[in-house]
C-alpha cells in the first residue's frame, strides 16, 4: 500500500506512559523501535487545552497534541453529540478551526473507525482546510513528525526541559499510571527546604527530624545532604529515580 511504517513516530495507547513519565516506554521505543518523536494530550494537564506543551525526555520529543472533537462514539453523523450541526459549527469557526489558527504546530490523532462508517475524520480535516482557505490567509503545510519536532522546538526552545509534575493531583495523570506504581507509595515529599548556603537550613532540617512526624531524605556523600535533584542530571530521571 506504500504506508510509511518507519517514521519514527509512535503514540501510546489511552496515553499512558509518555506522561506521567514510564521510563519502561521510552527505553523501549528507543532500544527497540527507535522511536524519536511521540505526542500527548496530557502535558502538563489535559486543560485547558491552549496550555498545553511539548518536552524531551530521554531524546524522544513529545509534542502537544490537540483535540479535533472526534472520538470512538462518534462514528456516524446522526450520532454525533447534540446533532449534525454542531459537528460543522465546530469545524468552521468553533474548537477545531481556533486550535489549527492559534497553534504554529499542530497535531490531531482521531480513531481508525472515524476514517472508515461516515468517514467522519476525513470530512472533518478537509471541510476545516476548506474554511482555513476560504477565511483566513494561512498557509497550511504537511511535515513529517521529526520535522514537526526539530521545528517546535526550534521555536519554543524553553519547553525542552520537562516540568514534573506530582501525577497524584491531577485525576486523569493517576488514572494512566503504570501498575507499578500508585499514589499511596508514590515516594514524593511533602515540604522542601530551599535556601542558599549559610541560611541555617541544615539545621532547621536537623531540628525537624527530631520530630517522629518528619523524616529526611538519605544522606548523599558526594553533595552533603542534598538530593541535587532541580540542579543536576537527577532531574532528567524524572520523578522516580
Amino acid at each position: 500500500m506504500g504506508l510509511t511504517v518507519s517514521s519514527g513516530y509512535a503514540v501510546s495507547p489511552q496515553h499512558a506512559g509518555v506522561y506521567p513519565v514510564h521510563e519502561a516506554l521510552y527505553n523501549s521505543w528507543q532500544s527497540v523501535w527507535n522511536i524519536s518523536v511521540t505526542s500527548t494530550e496530557e502535558y502538563p494537564h489535559f486543560r485547558p487545552a491552549s496550555s498545553r506543551r511539548g518536552f524531551i525526555h530521554r531524546n524522544i520529543s513529545v509534542l502537544p497534541r490537540q483535540t479535533c472533537g472526534l472520538y470512538t462514539h462518534t462514528q456516524f453523523f446522526h450520532s454525533y453529540p447534540d446533532g449534525f450541526t454542531k459537528l460543522l459549527s465546530n469545524i468552521e469557526g468553533g474548537d477545531l478551526f481556533f486550535t489549527i489558527l492559534l497553534n504554529p504546530f499542530s497535531i490531531f490523532m482521531t480513531h481508525q473507525q472515524n476514517y472508515a462508517n461516515d468517514r467522519l475524520g476525513i470530512f472533518s480535516f478537509e471541510r476545516v482546510v476548506d474554511f482555513i482557505r476560504c477565511w483566513t490567509n494561512l498557509e497550511l503545510h504537511w511535515m513529517e513528525p521529526a520535522r514537526i519536532a526539530a521545528g517546535y522546538f526550534t521555536r519554543f526552545v524553553a519547553e525542552k526541559v520537562p516540568i514534573w509534575n506530582n501525577p497524584c493531583v491531577d485525576p486523569r495523570h493517576a488514572k494512566i499510571l503504570p501498575q507499578a506504581l500508585n499514589c499511596t507509595d508514590m515516594p514524593l515529599p511533602n515540604m522542601l527546604i530551599v535556601g542558599p548556603q549559610k541560611t541555617g537550613s541544615t539545621a532547621l532540617a536537623t531540628f525537624l527530624n527530631l520530630h517522629p512526624n518528619f523524616s529526611t531524605n538519605d544522606p548523599i556523600s558526594s553533595s552533603f545532604e542534598e538530593l541535587q535533584f532541580f540542579g543536576g542530571p537527577n532531574y532528567a530521571r524524572g520523578l522516580l529515580w
